[in-house]
């Protein structure tokens, strides 16, 4: 979803996984990170926080021809993201369990750029694969893309996957350079782009600036002829193509004379219009191919917790070809699918269910308070998908125990106004208690189930539990009250 106003911009994503985005305004930008469900912590950006970098790219001759004149018509570019090893563990440590969600969102930022500035019927689409070099990254962008451009591995697997673009998701030391691309002319075959994976962001919107580089688009810095440069704002803002950017300067727009940000035109006529040449160039880059990937989710009922006879819990496989999307409408694409369920406590050590099974059906849920279950899809050919959520349990559905009323099984729904305030904190919390009973102990659990604190009380009054939370380390935690016949368990946000 993207919103604009006189004041910035809003760009929200909602998946199975999370709610996040972006808010843009034309003093600060905030990034909404998920916590789960309806839940995320906004954080306010320092535009000036790290170095300036720059993009390898600078290095390439001009090459190719303008496409400033026409719009070449509709078309989906498909994207094949390679995640190497070290960009997996730079996931690992800063978005953990939401890994799939940070790349999910941060590899369609150039679809919301797309429509920013006045590029329609175009449509970026990518496929998320896991992948180690067959040769040795360096120290040196310009020798490794060089490399992977010829790397007999990296040419199969992009042909293999009907993708138009390969992007090496990476997390090297290149100094001053976060990305680079194989090429400024559209019409070349056999595109790489190298990009480092904690730029892809609203920091730098890195993932998008190589990508409009494999389509022709230019810095805004040297000015040559033609239009396909970014543009550096009189505001302190900055097009995704524009050079010379402190990080969080960018905004989602490419270079259009004709769309206004902060009262000022983000391009110029003639030499910065950045969306111009994509509307002209798209259709060489995208070939149109059919994807041959596909991509997996699963809905499923409420989890319930402190009942245990008779409360199924089910979950359902999706299937969706051609395309790396969490949530959504999915369906079948034909192919033969072969489904594996599994649970953990702490999305190490899982537990499998029966074998081949597309609908899970079970007579209970398998943990409480919080469990990780985790679906693979594989096809005869060799190709499978892994999705994992963790999935919390709640108190807020009665079920029906056998031979009883269900007056004397019902547990009572915990309000949904029990909500630990503030959210993020530093030293104590509290938590609104109305209608639930007597509390007899309050404990801190880490996200992976691996560690947990007891949390002293220093205030209890019925209605406002707080406690001291002065010991957690900074992270994310999930934080479980006990009562006498209830239990919650929400999520804590340390932030010091």
């Amino acid at each position: 979803m993207f919103g604009r106003a006189e004041q910035g911009e809003i760009a929200i994503y909602v998946t199975s996984l999370g709610r996040g985005g972006s808010i843009t305004l034309t003093n600060s930008t905030y990034v909404l990170y998920p916590l789960g469900g309806t839940k995320g912590v906004l954080i306010k950006t320092n535009p000036f926080e790290g170095e300036s970098g720059t993009c390898a790219t600078d290095l390439l001759p001009s090459e190719g021809a303008g496409y400033c004149e026409d719009d070449c018509g509709s078309g989906i570019l498909d994207v094949l993201v390679m995640v190497t090893p070290e960009a997996q563990q730079w996931l690992n440590a800063n978005y953990g369990l939401f890994g799939l969600w940070f790349l999910f969102v941060e590899t369609n930022n150039i679809n919301g750029a797309f429509i920013n500035s006045i590029v329609p019927n175009k449509r970026v689409r990518s496929q998320i694969i896991s992948y180690t070099p067959d040769f040795q990254l360096s120290k040196n962008i310009s020798i490794d893309i060089e490399t992977l451009v010829a790397s007999t591995d990296a040419r199969q697997k992009l042909r293999q996957s009907g993708a138009d673009v390969g992007i090496l998701l990476t997390n090297q030391d290149y100094g001053q350079y976060f990305g680079v691309a194989s090429s400024l002319d559209p019409t070349r075959e056999n595109k790489f782009c190298i990009v480092q994976v904690a730029f892809v962001g609203p920091i730098r919107y890195t993932f998008a600036h190589e990508l409009a580089h494999e389509m022709g688009c230019r810095h805004s810095i040297p000015l040559t002829t033609g239009c396909p440069h970014g543009k550096n704002m009189g505001i302190g803002k900055n097009t995704i193509m524009a050079n010379n950017a402190q990080n969080y300067t960018r905004i989602q727009h490419f270079s259009n004379p004709n769309v206004f940000f902060g009262g000022e035109s983000t391009g110029m006529p003639g030499s910065r219009d950045n969306a111009a040449q994509i509307r002209g160039a798209f259709c060489e880059v995208a070939n149109n191919n059919s994807p041959v990937w596909f991509s997996a989710d699963y809905t499923h009922t409420p989890v319930t917790m402190g009942i245990t006879r008779d409360c199924p819990f089910v979950a359902i496989a999706k299937i969706q070809p051609g395309m790396q999307e969490i949530g959504g409408v999915l369906w079948d694409c034909g192919f033969t699918y072969y489904y594996q369920w599994s649970w953990s406590t702490d999305n190490v050590t899982y537990t499998n269910f029966g074998q081949n099974i597309r609908v899970l059906d079970l007579s209970e849920a398998p943990n409480c308070p919080f469990f990780y279950l985790r679906l693979t899809v594989s096809t005869p050919v060799g190709c499978s998908v892994t999705v994992t959520k963790l999935l919390f349990c709640s108190q807020g559905i009665a079920c029906r125990s056998s031979g009883k009323d269900e007056e004397e099984t019902a547990t009572p729904v915990l309000e949904e106004h029990n909500r630990i305030f503030p959210n993020p904190v530093q030293d104590r919390f509290s938590v609104l208690l109305e209608g639930f009973p007597r509390v007899v102990g309050v404990r801190a659990i880490s996200t992976n189930g691996s560690v947990a604190h007891t949390l002293p009380v220093l205030s209890y009054d019925k209605e406002v539990l707080t406690c001291d939370a002065s010991r957690l380390p900074t992270g994310f935690w999930f934080v479980e009250i006990r009562g006498t016949d209830k239990r919650q368990v929400l999520k804590l946000a340390i932030a010091r």
